[in-house]
């Protein structure tokens, strides 16, 4: 790849090269990590809300760029209605910027954790259903 973008392996049709702004309209910053951060984001093509996960692979050691790699590699794979869908992967300016399905409630734990606080608990029907969903995603996962 000849954006100055360390070499990413034999990652075949997974990751692209391009501009992310010529296919998306990007919003805001919805967090932060370690090696990038998650931004809100609307694709152009058909006004889709997605979440781009932008990790700064030219700061990555080469352990941590291949950690990078397997997680786009994985997400690819999964197809169930339980697991945040993957898009694609575009490589720009020494990012990878992973294009994944918006949750709009967030992350599960996070959900859960955020009702634990207002003391607002499940009851026991939600809770089962929670549990078979999870069960069923990691099904697929394995």
């Amino acid at each position: 790849m000849g954006s100055g973008v360390p070499n990413l392996g034999p990652m075949g049709p997974l990751v692209t090269e391009g501009e992310v702004s010529l296919l998306y309209d990007i919003h805001e910053s919805i967090g932060q990590g370690s090696f990038g951060e998650a931004l809100l984001a609307t694709r152009k093509e058909d006004g889709l809300q997605v979440v781009i996960k932008r990790v700064r692979i030219a700061e990555l050691s080469e352990k941590e760029r291949e950690d990078a790699l397997k997680e786009v590699k994985l997400l690819s794979q999964f197809n169930h209605s339980n697991i945040i869908r993957y898009f694609e992967c575009i490589v720009e300016d020494g990012a990878l910027n992973i294009v994944m399905e918006y949750a709009e409630e967030g992350e599960l734990s996070t959900v859960i954790l955020d009702r634990s606080e207002k003391k607002r608990p499940y009851s026991e029907d939600q809770i089962m259903f929670m549990f078979v969903q999870l069960l069923l995603a990691l099904k697929h996962v394995h």
